[in-house]
């Protein structure tokens, strides 16, 4: 076969394929096409995004997190907390937000009794207090300054979660906030009580 011979039954086997109702292919590979473009722009979101704010609000609480506790989530004090950053953006602050932000599996943790989300508002002096007076006295100025930053104007939500773990008689628990620009910072902290 000469060159000439293979250009003319290419082009042929082309034609023949695109009249023969082959559409759906070409439908499909644009679909595809179109999904790959949405992909490319949520990480093209997610690489432009910073997230100055929390990583800001994490410099921050690095040396208050290990003076406080969440004990007030649990039965017993609790242990010292630590720092947890998640960039983002988080698009829906609830449950399986979060849930997944931290990499937990939403469905069994959903499933446990030992789970629980509760959203907080700023403006609970309740809740705030109470994280404040739950501490020991030596942690207590670090435990407001905590509450001034998760309650400052660069924050948008606030929650409380207690998720399942393994281990006999402790839970993780956090104090998780999403700052204005989409990230989670929060107080990560292990608690006793939770499923006995």
């Amino acid at each position: 076969m000469t060159k000439r011979v293979c250009s003319s039954s290419l082009a042929a086997i082309l034609s023949v394929l695109a009249c023969a109702g082959c559409s759906t292919g070409v439908a499909e590979a644009t679909d595809d096409a179109a999904a790959q473009s949405d992909e490319a722009e949520i990480r093209g979101a997610a690489a432009s995004n910073t997230a100055a704010v929390g990583r800001a609000l994490t410099t921050k609480l690095k040396p208050l997190a290990p003076k406080v506790t969440l004990g007030l989530l649990g039965e017993d004090s609790g242990s010292a907390c630590s720092v947890s950053f998640r960039k983002g953006p988080i698009a829906t602050f609830d449950r399986d937000g979060v849930l997944r932000a931290f990499g937990f599996d939403v469905a069994s943790q959903v499933a446990s009794d030992d789970f629980s989300f509760v959203p907080r508002s700023k403006a609970d002096t309740s809740f705030w207090s109470e994280l404040v007076d739950s501490q020991d006295d030596d942690a207590k100025d670090a435990a407001k300054q905590i509450r001034a930053l998760f309650t400052g104007a660069d924050i948008e939500d606030v929650a409380t979660m207690v998720v399942h773990d393994k281990r006999a008689f402790t839970d993780p628990a956090f104090l998780v906030a999403r700052a204005s620009d989409g990230s989670l910072v929060a107080l990560r902290g292990d608690i006793g009580g939770q499923g006995l």
